[in-house]
């Protein structure tokens, strides 16, 4: 998947609709497009400013480990204020319909392929959750972050290791 550039971002994240919106900032934030889906209203603290995201598969070769994710503003204001979160919230889907029905990840990568489209970004069929984790863990990785490091922060038990 390609690195997408900030301009490209800032477009989809105002193009996008609110579903979309929490969708793309927490693959941003290192949590797999698997992930997301299955987080409940129960999943967010609001008082700690955290998201809990179990542990799940992202794909037979790695694992993801369970984690709290910080809310920044950005991400605590979508949570709280679009989708009517509350303390100790319910255990309803975070991406679900209106009959509390989850939200299916085919139907999410859509969404997300229109706010691209209508962002106006060069190839948006590229824009995929894979594009925007990728995108997430390049950023830290400019600067010279240890790979051990990156792979914990999105959320890998181990790093991969190279085979001999």
């Amino acid at each position: 998947p390609r690195e997408l550039l900030q301009e490209e971002l800032a477009g989809i994240l105002t193009n996008a609709s609110a579903t979309v919106l929490l969708f793309t900032h927490l693959l941003l934030r290192g949590v797999s497009p698997e992930e997301a889906v299955a987080l409940r209203g129960s999943d967010v603290n609001t008082a700690a400013w955290t998201l809990h995201v179990a542990s799940g598969h992202e794909d037979a070769d790695s694992r993801t480990a369970a984690r709290d994710i910080p809310l920044d503003s950005a991400l605590h204001e979508v949570i709280v204020n679009t989708f009517k979160i509350i303390p100790a919230g319910d255990a309803q889907p975070l991406f679900g319909d209106a009959n509390a029905k989850p939200v299916v990840l085919n139907d999410l990568t859509t969404e997300l392929l229109y706010a691209a489209h209508d962002a106006g970004v060069d190839q948006p069929a590229e824009v995929t959750p894979d594009a925007l984790r990728h995108t997430y863990a390049a950023f830290p990785a400019r600067p010279g972050i240890r790979m051990p490091r990156l792979a914990r922060r999105a959320g890998q038990r181990s790093a991969p290791r190279a085979p001999r």
